[in-house]
């Protein structure tokens, strides 16, 4: 076993000085794999969320280094009278929002530009009727070309893919030229570069808080060249990862609509709810003989005597209990059945909206900001979660923020001022 494990030690040794190149040489691989797709799809028709999000990310760093020193947004938001955690937050939330936004809107008039739709495409049908040969006047005597809608993320929706597709390929290969190709390719390498380069950046951070710092990655973290660049890593990786979070979010906003979008948040939270509400309330202080819901108190007790003479004696304290589960599941059953009754109602609801010929701008645009509302819950929820580890001392998650990771101290700032008061009662109810 030994043997085997020193073996090992100095086969790794005398790879060690070729891991550089076994690492630059599987780089180049992906990339090249992912330019093939690129090259393959076309322009046209390869997405841009990862250009997009290193066009955001750029733009906010950016800005965050021409305002380290003085931020106009701080002396604005401070007038408000907000303590200086929120305005600390907010100066530099502010940056984030106006970045993601501005940078969509720019490269979504760009999109449609630079990506014609379907009006381009659009050739006049036939004037005749009927074929002049005689043949069934319901055959499909003329084919039209593909019609795609766009949307400024660079996704492509083929409206009429199930119809002659095998033609529509063609016609629309024809109108690929090499530039356009690769132009996909180079789309391609972009967004594979901006994920790689910011989950990898992430990764790093995660693992400089781990003890393989000083252990197996400690050769990589003392290079001359990964010390000069790690700071900025170290910097922006967690903002950058919530500006991908939030923009995942809008981008999906938009794919969906607000009504669309509406629905799925109240169906979602409406599930959730039915099973936290379901169980809790058999158990809260809501159903006691007076209670504005007794009913189900009375429901309690009849299903603890039911059980009373099935379960041994000696397990008759179990009753009670027992049967508060057995009401959470009865009570989860209904409010799923109302869930489902909203979520039909909401359907037809769309179809109506539809059916009115409700501008699908306005709704794209009024979804990204419903989502938009969500993704910074969601953020939120991860930097207090990430603050709620760190105070409780399970990990040491304030050693993921760097220098200038001015979005996720500036969460940090407030769970200090708002977190950490529940996790002291909390704290002191585990001591307790």
């Amino acid at each position: 076993m030994m043997q085997t494990s020193a073996l090992t030690a100095i086969n790794l040794g005398a790879l060690q000085p070729y891991l550089p190149y076994i690492a630059i040489g599987g780089a180049a691989f992906i990339f090249l794999i992912a330019f093939i797709v690129g090259v393959a799809q076309g322009f046209r028709r390869t997405g841009w969320g990862g250009f997009l999000w290193g066009g955001v990310c750029a733009a906010y760093a950016g800005i965050c280094l021409a305002f380290e020193k003085n931020n106009p947004l701080t002396g604005m938001i401070s007038g408000l009278g907000l303590p200086a955690q929120v305005v600390a937050l907010l100066s530099v939330a502010a940056i984030a929002v106006a970045c993601i936004f501005a940078v969509l809107i720019v490269f979504g008039i760009i999109s449609w530009i630079v990506r014609p739709g379907e009006e381009e495409d659009a050739q006049p049908a036939p004037q005749t009727p009927y074929p002049a040969n005689g043949a069934s006047p319901y055959a499909p005597a003329y084919h039209y070309p593909p019609s795609y809608s766009y949307s400024p993320f660079g996704e492509t929706y083929d409206d009429d893919f199930e119809e002659d597709e095998p033609i529509k390929k063609s016609a629309y290969k024809v109108k690929k030229g090499g530039f356009d190709r690769f132009l996909g390719g180079i789309v391609a390498v972009i967004n594979l570069a901006v994920v790689l380069a910011v989950l990898g950046g992430v990764v790093l951070t995660v693992l400089n808080v781990t003890p393989l710092r000083a252990g197996a990655l400690k050769g990589l973290y003392e290079q001359p060249v990964f010390q000069k660049v790690f700071p900025y890593v170290h910097s922006y990786a967690l903002d950058f990862l919530l500006i991908g979070i939030l923009m995942l979010y809008v981008r999906r906003g938009y794919n969906v609509g607000i009504v669309a979008g509406l629905r799925s948040l109240i169906v979602a939270i409406g599930r959730i709810a039915a099973v936290g509400l379901g169980f809790w309330l058999p158990f809260s202080p809501y159903v006691v003989e007076g209670a504005p819901l007794a009913v189900i108190g009375q429901g309690n007790s009849a299903l603890a005597k039911l059980l009373s003479k099935y379960i041994p004696q000696a397990l008759q304290a179990l009753c009670a209990p027992l049967a508060g589960v057995g009401m959470g599941v009865i009570l989860t059953i209904i409010l799923m059945i109302v869930v489902w009754i909203i979520s039909w109602l909401l359907s037809l609801a769309m179809e109506s909206t539809e059916s009115a010929g409700a501008p699908q701008f306005l709704d794209s645009v009024f979804g990204s900001i419903v989502y938009f509302a969500i993704g910074l819950a969601v953020c939120g929820l991860i930097c207090v979660g990430l603050y709620g580890l760190q105070y409780l001392g399970v990990a040491q998650t304030g050693g993921l923020l760097g220098e200038q990771s001015n979005l996720c101290k500036g969460i940090f700032g407030v769970c200090d001022l708002y977190v950490k008061p529940f996790l002291e009662k909390f704290a002191a109810g585990l001591g307790g």
